[in-house]
């Protein structure tokens, strides 16, 4: 507590909150964070990598990361990005990209560790500031269980259909890689062979469009046993569209055998000040339903406080909703919990 308390009066103080840092005309380096204070009503912990409880938690959201710009010339730049993710520790920050880009009239072209371009948020699926909430909707972004980069390339092209409009076809390859995570008390493996996808990306004025399509096979292991595989085909959609004070996010993910997950978001401008409110739900591989509620505050154009409740509810099953343990079928079965959260998050 004393720790997180001293890093946010750094932040608060320190002139790199509303600048970003040049060094020399060729190279910038920026950031973002988040801090937070969160708790639920459950014993049994919620949201993979979060582990959030029912003792108040100063680090389940704790996000800082850095990002190096070098800006080789009119056609080569290159960009590194590494994150204390929610599930790291500050000493073992994840490397989330690092690549070289060329780019040449409406083409270019990128090699190296890049984002994974599933979602809407995917390129700053760590800045909190950049969205109304103080997490992406977890009845969608967490489908992936915190799979957000690939090694690999993309190519890319960009078109002005208009002087409002603009469209942007991406065509993607991964090389295979295994993701260790945690859940259920178990250390998972998923080994996933080569990937390649598509997204097209539509921006009209304030608005866009995303649609995105994966296909890969991958093997997940458990204390060196291959227990499933999976024949992957996720389609993803979303839309950001605004309409003078209001903002409407929706996202939708599927596949086949896994997911048919969604939610629906609306926040609404009243000057610093935006309340929102979100619905989700999962099907297939999950079930539940979510309901959240939340209040920002911009302080600067870069930071901003967030509180907010979330309620989620889900089947009396020992695998059941956003839970990360399962439960004994023996004793009480928890199917709902309520998660409360407070957080602040910057750039610079």
């Amino acid at each position: 507590m004393k720790t997180a308390s001293t890093l946010l009066g750094i932040i608060l103080l320190s002139p790199v909150v509303s600048a970003q840092i040049h060094l020399g005309e060729q190279l910038r380096l920026s950031g973002f964070g988040t801090l937070s204070a969160t708790r639920s009503d459950s014993k049994v912990p919620v949201f993979v990598h979060r582990e959030i409880a029912d003792a108040w938690c100063f680090d389940c959201d704790t996000t800082l990361g850095l990002q190096l710009d070098w800006l080789i010339n009119n056609r080569w730049r290159a960009s590194v990005q590494a994150v204390k993710r929610p599930q790291d520790h500050l000493s073992d920050p994840e490397l989330e990209w690092a690549y070289v880009e060329s780019a040449w009239g409406a083409y270019s072209a990128k090699v190296g560790r890049l984002r994974l371009p599933l979602f809407m948020m995917s390129e700053y699926n760590y800045v909190s500031v950049a969205y109304p909430w103080i997490r992406p909707a977890h009845d969608v972004y967490d489908s992936l269980l915190g799979i957000t980069h690939y090694d690999g390339a993309s190519f890319e092209w960009n078109k002005a259909v208009s002087d409002a409009s603009q469209l942007r076809l991406s065509t993607f390859m991964a090389v295979p890689g295994d993701n260790d995570y945690r859940l259920y008390d178990t250390n998972y493996t998923l080994a996933a062979d080569a990937a390649f996808g598509f997204t097209a990306d539509w921006y009209q004025e304030e608005n866009q469009y995303r649609l995105t399509y994966i296909t890969s096979e991958a093997n997940l292991a458990a204390y060196n046993t291959n227990i499933d595989h999976y024949d992957l085909d996720l389609f993803a959609f979303g839309i950001n569209y605004s309409l003078a004070h209001y903002h409407v996010f929706s996202e939708f993910i599927y596949d086949r055998t896994l997911y048919a997950n969604w939610y629906l978001g609306v926040a609404r401008q009243f000057g610093p000040w935006q309340p929102y409110v979100q619905y989700g739900q999962r099907r297939k591989l999950n079930h539940n339903e979510s309901y959240l509620l939340g209040l920002r505050y911009n302080i600067t154009a870069n930071v901003a406080l967030n509180a907010e409740w979330q309620y989620i509810t889900s089947q009396e099953n020992m695998i059941n909703g956003h839970f990360t343990r399962i439960q004994n079928p023996m004793g009480d079965i928890e199917t709902e919990v309520e998660v409360f959260s407070a957080a602040i998050s910057f750039t610079f």
